[in-house]
């Protein structure tokens, strides 16, 4: 007979409220890589980026997402992005999108 899966692992889980307050919870990670929540996020010479949190893995659409609404948001003209290979990177639109 083979012993018991152990428990998931916990993870701290940051939000906006509906009233644009900053929450935090704590919830089961699923043992599924698919499943699991995923960050893109952005480092900066100063620090911690933009990020945003999502289900599952990072498609090309989930990329041209965070490029679009947040990377963009905080970029200033002059500063480099940098990613590596990942095929939700490659699409042009990723491209056009970061030098305009």
């Amino acid at each position: 007979m083979s012993a018991p899966l152990p428990p998931p692992p916990r993870a701290l889980r940051l939000r906006r409220g509906h009233d644009g307050a900053l929450c935090e919870s704590l919830h089961d990670v699923p043992r599924h890589s698919q499943d699991r929540p995923h960050q893109e996020k952005g480092v900066t010479l100063s620090g911690m980026g933009p990020s945003l949190s999502v289900e599952g893995s990072t498609t090309t659409r989930v990329f041209e997402t965070y490029v679009e609404k947040v990377l963009l948001a905080s970029l200033e003209e002059g500063q480099i992005v940098v990613m590596d290979n990942l095929s939700a990177h490659r699409p042009k639109r990723i491209r056009d999108l970061i030098e305009i």
